[in-house]
């Protein structure tokens, strides 16, 4: 359930965070197999999600009982009743993966070559190329890709053409015409070249005190979080950064904003840092009510996991327990 089930929340069934879905993802491929395989196979007849039938499928049938017939009929099934053209694909080619030769993934991909979007045709064309080497009906969407005048897709196309016929004259032809991208854009500017030379290390320590100074005496809360965020990446583990960027995290925030403050926690947050900033975190999370299954705490789920991962357990029980470290 918890790694590819979907969880109530405000009238809408959404995803479980990503790290207790990752966690969950590494603990399948450790368990009981047997055990684990019949779970999957319950949870492919139990469960009405598209998406989660479709993952699901994929690692039944790829990873912990290559060729399960469940897994490959659950695809065959989605294959046949899913109407959106990008899903189909995508599907289709999980499905030649999981079964190769399938009957069904051939079908829809060769009736997604006469897709009205040329950008669809084209990958249906390769995906079935590659599946299906030599398959004539995807070489000859490719090359009428070639002329169709859309100069983006028809490189796109060339690329594809080449990866699956090396040696197509068309294709060699159109990107060898296709003049390569300018290097301007690397080189130093005239004012760069005659700037006079400074320590590296003395720019960076200038850096540091400029943005301390704006943290310390800024009115504006929002200069005083690009300075901490600056700060933290350019010295992780600054005691100022981190602690402002944690009390931030305190109260809540448009989701943008906590994404990019636990971005930068994650890698400016020290080992005797964590600690405090489990404390921070422990109010999103109680034992009881929506508590984490709020959007809001989210992207604080993917903090307080980074912290689970990199303290001992021992230290982490404390810091949930509301032990200050010592």
């Amino acid at each position: 359930e918890w790694r590819f089930g979907y969880r109530a929340f405000a009238g809408q069934r959404r995803p479980y965070p990503a790290p207790l879905v990752e966690g969950s993802r590494l603990a399948l491929r450790q368990t009981d197999r047997a055990l684990a395989i019949a779970a999957l196979e319950d949870f492919l007849v139990c469960t009405d999600n598209l998406f989660a039938r479709w993952n699901a499928a994929c690692t039944l049938g790829k990873t912990l009982d290559p060729g399960n017939a469940r897994a490959i009929a659950t695809l065959e099934q989605l294959c046949a009743s899913v109407h959106a053209e990008p899903l189909r694909l995508q599907m289709a080619d999980s499905l030649a993966k999981l079964d190769p030769g399938n009957a069904t993934a051939l079908e829809t991909l060769q009736q997604l070559l006469t897709s009205s979007q040329g950008r669809l045709r084209r990958r249906a064309a390769y995906c079935l190329g590659k599946l299906w080497p030599d398959h004539p009906a995807a070489i000859a969407t490719l090359e009428a890709l070639l002329t169709e005048g859309d100069r983006a897709l028809a490189l796109q196309a060339a690329k594809s053409l080449q990866a699956l016929v090396p040696e197509h004259p068309q294709a060699q032809t159109l990107l060898l015409s296709s003049p390569p991208k300018s290097l301007e854009r690397d080189r130093p500017s005239q004012r760069q070249r005659r700037s006079p030379t400074v320590s590296a290390e003395a720019a960076q320590q200038r850096k540091l005190q400029a943005l301390e100074t704006r943290l310390a005496t800024a009115p504006d809360p929002r200069h005083r979080q690009r300075a901490a965020i600056r700060l933290g990446q350019l010295q992780p583990g600054h005691p100022a950064a981190v602690q402002t960027l944690l009390d931030l995290l305190r109260s809540p925030l448009p989701d943008p904003q906590t994404k990019r403050i636990v971005e930068v926690l994650r890698a400016a947050l020290t080992p005797a840092q964590m600690a405090t900033a489990v404390q921070v975190l422990r109010p999103w999370f109680p034992e009881t009510g929506p508590g984490w299954q709020a959007e809001s705490a989210g992207d604080r789920y993917k903090l307080l996991w980074h912290c689970a991962q990199n303290l001992p357990h021992a230290d982490f029980q404390r810091a949930w327990a509301g032990v200050n470290p010592t």
